[in-house]
């Protein structure tokens, strides 16, 4: 097990960012960065020079694969400034190791088709020259291989494999039975993951999806270092009334998919910020109050520092999840930099006990301060008790809370978050 799986192990990566741009991040943005224990990117190649300087400060820099999706070169077309979760411009997969192995400008045999012959998209809203892949084709799994081990050659630290065995879903028929499918993808990450963890001790393997997959197989659980839960508590354009009926059993899911010691890989939560209709400080706060409760680490995509990402590739792709047509990109503040730097070095220190359960609600203390939750509807007051020192600070809102004999008294609206730490406040 490599050394950053183990402090996964004790709850100690707390902060896995992502990087979907082909652009170095702004001075602003370099804060999301600079603070993450992990970074996921989409175009390591294109920013390779900026990749190097993470890996010099000590953050470990996954690139983004697929098993999948496969591109044609000669169709895909290019941008001067793009962002994307994994459908790279034409120069980065050129040059990127792993798309130009999997490219199907010579092998056409991998791109897989319908009942009638027509080549399958992933999803159906990829840019031309993307076609869902063939896993049952050994050629296709070949090259995978061939090109995940160029990327560790080319010095990685390990590799983000999205789409986790997305082909065996019914919904993608026409590619083999679902079991045949499941089980090739099943045998190609075991065989990626040997790779990636020969090459270096401390490489780390992350997957994207099929968390239940994972839960269940004791194998895939020891070779996944960890899985990202994309859109798992609150993202896109829901407006979170989903929760108001049926409160209990979401959050039963949601802590049925919580980390614990020794069972296998820590979850990565990736929610997308801003399209709750809340302000984007208090989303911010909520979605890391409820991961770091249930011990996930945390990202929030890039969109607490930029926005115009993800509501610029919602915009070009309507149908994907909401799309931007119900997305209400709130964001009632005018002190945006000065949080985020707030936001972003935030560090609550090691967890102290389990969670908490007080009112239908939840608690957990750490070492610097304590996350609250209400993922009920109704407006809730909870009391934190023993709380050392004369002042609270409430990050949410940015206010100082009355400590009163060592109980700090925090109102907690519906399906909202509180972060409290100890001083007057966080400057």
């Amino acid at each position: 097990m490599s050394k950053l799986a183990k402090l996964a192990k004790k709850g100690a990566v707390k902060r896995v960012q992502t990087w979907f741009w082909n652009r170095p991040p702004t001075e602003i943005e370099n804060i999301s960065v600079n603070n993450a224990d992990i970074i996921l990117v989409t175009f390591p190649v294109t920013l390779q020079d900026w990749v190097h300087r993470q890996r010099a400060s000590g953050i470990k820099v996954l690139p983004y694969v697929s098993f999948y999706k496969t591109p044609e070169l000669a169709k895909l077309q290019e941008e001067k400034e793009r962002f994307d979760w994994g459908n790279p411009s034409r120069q980065e997969c050129i040059q990127n190791p792993f798309w130009r192995a999997v490219a199907t400008d010579n092998h056409p045999e991998w791109r897989a088709r319908d009942e009638k012959g027509d080549i399958r998209q992933p999803f159906g809203h990829y840019d031309a020259g993307w076609s869902m892949s063939t896993p049952l084709v050994k050629s296709y799994r070949d090259a995978c291989l061939q090109g995940i081990e160029a990327l560790m050659k080319s010095g990685c630290d390990g590799i983000f494999l999205d789409n986790f065995f997305l082909q065996g879903n019914p919904a993608h028929h026409g590619l083999g039975s679902g079991a045949e499918v499941d089980q090739a993808i099943r045998s190609l990450t075991i065989e990626a993951a040997e790779i990636i963890h020969n090459y270096k001790p401390n490489a780390i393997l992350c997957t994207n999806g099929s968390d239940d997959v994972i839960k269940h197989d004791k194998e895939m659980k020891s070779v996944i270092d960890f899985y990202a839960s994309e859109s798992m508590i609150f993202s896109w354009a829901w407006d979170l009334s989903f929760l108001y009926t049926g409160w209990p059993a979401q959050w039963a899911h949601y802590q049925s998919h919580a980390w614990h010691a020794g069972e296998g890989p820590q979850p990565v939560v990736i929610p997308y910020l801003g399209f709750s209709g809340r302000a984007l400080r208090e989303d911010a706060y909520t979605v890391m109050a409820a991961a770091w409760i249930l011990g996930m680490a945390f990202s929030d995509g890039g969109t607490a520092a930029n926005l115009s990402g993800v509501a610029g590739f919602a915009k070009r792709h309507k149908s994907f999840q909401g799309g931007a047509q119900t997305a209400l990109l709130f964001q009632a503040d005018n002190e945006h930099d000065k949080w985020l730097e707030d936001f972003y070095r935030l560090d609550l220190g090691e967890p102290i006990g389990e969670g908490q359960e007080i009112q239908a609600c939840l608690l957990r203390h750490f070492e610097k301060g304590v996350c609250l939750f209400n993922p009920t509807p109704e407006l809730k007051q909870i009391t934190v008790k023993n709380w050392s020192g004369t002042t609270a600070y409430e990050h949410a809102c940015g206010v100082n809370v009355d400590v009163r004999s060592g109980e700090v008294p925090v109102w907690l609206p519906p399906l909202t978050g509180r972060v409290l730490t100890h001083g007057k406040n966080n400057e």
